[in-house]
């Protein structure tokens, strides 16, 4: 899911709302040497923008419990740019805690000479070496990377790792990523 959080909006707004109060200060540093009717009507508009901007503020700090949050996936390195020369079946180094997950996914760098497969696996503890495939094995082309996102869930998921042909040269590299639910 690629729901945008409600304070991303609100973001957006008081964005605006700050970019609409400095264009009328602006304006009105300008007119103020020329006398006009209408400068009242525009203090008036900035007021406004003002209140609405400290309101905004102070909806997004209640929605978020006092403070903004911050919903930014948290990153991991499953396999850290492993030289592998063999056709055996490799187990991620770190499996994600998908305890608290609203989405994941991860990143497969393969800078070898040989096509690289990886299977999502995974299991009820942390342990990489107790994980089991769970159904998704996907090849990766030499010296390229691709990303994988899917929505089978386990408490604890990572991709394990092998080669048909065992490469000669390069290494690969997988990332996972998890964003945490609110």
């Amino acid at each position: 899911m690629n729901d945008k959080p409600a304070s991303m909006g609100a973001d957006a707004e008081s964005v605006r709302l700050s970019r609409q109060i400095a264009e009328l200060t602006t304006f009105l540093k300008n007119q103020a040497a020329s006398p006009n009717t209408q400068i009242s009507q525009l203090v008036a508009m900035v007021s406004q923008l003002a209140t609405g901007q400290v309101q905004l503020q102070s909806a997004i700090q209640a929605l978020a419990g006092g403070q903004v949050v911050n919903n930014e996936p948290k990153r991991y390195t499953l396999f850290a740019n492993r030289e592998i020369r063999d056709t055996d079946i490799h187990s991620p180094e770190k499996l994600l805690d998908l305890s608290n997950a609203n989405n994941w996914g991860f990143t497969v760098y393969n800078n070898t000479d040989s096509q690289l497969t990886v299977h999502l696996v995974g299991g009820d503890t942390q342990l990489p070496e107790s994980a089991g495939n769970i159904g998704l094995s996907i090849n990766i082309v030499s010296h390229s990377s691709q990303p994988i996102a899917t929505n089978i869930w386990m408490p604890w998921i990572g991709l394990s790792a092998e080669f048909v042909i065992a490469p000669t040269a390069g290494n690969f590299r997988i990332d996972g990523w998890v964003q945490e639910r609110k």
